[in-house]
């Protein structure tokens, strides 16, 4: 497999096939534009709730506390448990909560007694 990718990579793109694939780009690119806005109605937003079922946003974050449980699903095995080793996003979670250098830490925590040793 990896003899067909270095061997892909290799080849030189002509200068006819770059064209054409740039302006495939630009007139793909043209298109999303020119589909992506309108200028009729109130600018948008969606459908109003008339019926009340959409709960309002509120900010609840001056209610947060310290604690709780933190549950997390994760739909695949790991491929090991080194979290020293990266690469694998599966383990991104879990790593934010053991290794103190990737978690938000307390002012004083693991603080030197004395800054001139």
């Amino acid at each position: 497999m990896s003899e067909y990718w270095a061997s892909t990579l290799r080849k030189r793109i002509s200068r006819r096939r770059a064209l054409a694939a740039t302006g495939a780009s630009a007139a793909a690119a043209a298109f999303l534009a020119a589909c992506g806005g309108g200028d009729e109605g109130d600018g948008g937003g969606g459908p109003k709730d008339a019926s009340g079922l959409l709960t309002p946003i509120e900010d609840r974050s001056k209610d947060a506390k310290r604690g709780g449980t933190f549950t997390f699903n994760n739909l695949r095995d790991p491929l090991h448990f080194d979290g020293q080793a990266q690469g694998q996003v599966q383990l991104n979670v879990f790593n934010s909560l053991a290794y103190s250098a990737l978690v938000y830490n307390k002012p004083g925590y693991k603080e030197p007694s004395s800054w001139t040793e």
